[in-house]
């Protein structure tokens, strides 16, 4: 796995593929050291110590990996952490705000018939991973994401028997309880999830049962409601979104269906 950090972002409605490396290159985009594994299909998550933890995933030789380590853009350096206990793809991963541990959300074993329900927590100290809830609905290819009121919302992904759906989950790690939200307005699987300065949650591209939707879906925990927002100018399957220090959100990477 290799991360490119950029020292100067640009506007974020940049094209796929080719044009999207010239132009983050003329920002001034830096290749950092490589992991020990490729990861794709993954969970990562921003610590509080600065490090970025992946885990989990499809290999580059295609098989699903129970690896787990953590990125320290202040080194640029990789450590190897304690394996997952068991080998997931199509995870997703937030943080708890209490202690800023990392917690791993669905995915399965060997596909939608062997969904994962254990939601584990990582413990920096211990090096340890340690079953903490059980999800009800576990779900492929979703995205999580800590809300502003301190709970972890999971959304959209692939059930068993009934593929796509817009169907939500919240996770209160205090209480450590679930509770259904309202429906997204289009169901959507492998897409973009940031909180945005606004106290929203923004949902950017993915796969929906139909297409590959520009839309962007607005949730607010507040009022549990959602709403359409300005659409992208093109479709992007498995983006990466994330909020930037200057409030805004950047969607990067994809796949449009052509590049």
């Amino acid at each position: 796995l290799t991360l490119v950090t950029c020292r100067e972002p640009t506007e974020p409605q940049l094209p796929l593929a080719g044009p999207l490396l010239s132009a983050a290159a003329e920002a001034g985009w830096t290749r950092t050291a490589e992991g020990s594994a490729g990861h794709f299909f993954h969970g990562a998550a921003l610590g509080s110590d600065g490090r970025i933890y992946v885990m989990g995933g499809w290999t580059t030789s295609s098989t699903q990996t129970a690896v787990a380590e953590a990125y320290d853009p202040a080194t640029d350096t990789w450590t190897s952490l304690a394996p997952l206990p068991q080998a997931r793809y199509g995870l997703t991963a937030a943080v708890r705000p209490s202690d800023h541990h990392v917690l791993v959300f669905g995915g399965a074993a060997l596909g939608v018939s062997s969904l994962l329900s254990t939601v584990l927590e990582y413990d920096p100290d211990a090096n340890q991973w340690n079953p903490v809830s059980t999800q009800p609905n576990p779900r492929l290819y979703a995205s999580a994401v800590t809300g502003p009121d301190g709970r972890i919302y999971v959304m959209g992904g692939l059930l068993p028997g009934i593929g796509i759906t817009p169907t939500a989950q919240v996770y209160d790690p205090v209480a450590n309880t679930w509770a259904s939200i309202a429906n997204m307005l289009i169901g959507l699987e492998n897409f973009g999830l940031a909180a945005g300065p606004d106290g929203r949650l923004y949902v950017v591209g993915g796969v929906s049962n139909t297409s590959n939707p520009t839309a962007v879906q607005a949730y607010d925990p507040a009022t549990n409601s959602w709403a359409f927002v300005q659409p992208m100018p093109s479709p992007r399957r498995a983006p990466a979104a994330a909020t930037g220090m200057d409030g805004r959100i950047y969607v990067m990477g994809g796949y449009d269906g052509n590049t």
